[in-house]
């Protein structure tokens, strides 16, 4: 027997889980979830222990559409959105000091959007 993590989501309320279980292989480990979630649909069996925010992130707690991804670039895009606002204020900055300020106030910027994507 080894560890699967099984993924995937109840169709009666779009909640994604991710089970561990003790199986003989990946189609097993789908049959021992299906014995005790009986609502469940599946979408993957991986080998080994797979937790959420180490290697695998959801897209949320429920399924999520490509729509809603788009239309929520604050949080899908968000590294994008940062950079923009990070320029947006090293320009800012640049026009208020002149330039004998900038440099410095522009690294400051820079720094501290590294530190917070990091």
């Amino acid at each position: 027997m080894q560890e699967y993590t099984v993924v995937g989501f109840y169709e009666n309320n779009g909640q994604i889980f991710s089970h561990l279980v003790s199986a003989r292989n990946s189609q097993h480990a789908f049959f021992v979830v299906a014995k005790e979630h009986p609502t469940a649909t599946f979408v993957s069996a991986i080998k080994g222990r797979v937790v959420e925010g180490q290697g695998i992130e959801f897209a949320g707690d429920s399924l999520v559409d490509a729509d809603t991804v788009v239309s929520q670039p604050e949080v899908f895009n968000r590294d994008e959105i940062e950079l923009h606002f990070y320029l947006a204020l090293a320009l800012l900055l640049f026009r208020s000091s002149g330039t004998s300020g900038f440099w410095g106030s522009a690294k400051q910027a820079c720094l501290a959007y590294q530190i917070e994507t990091d």
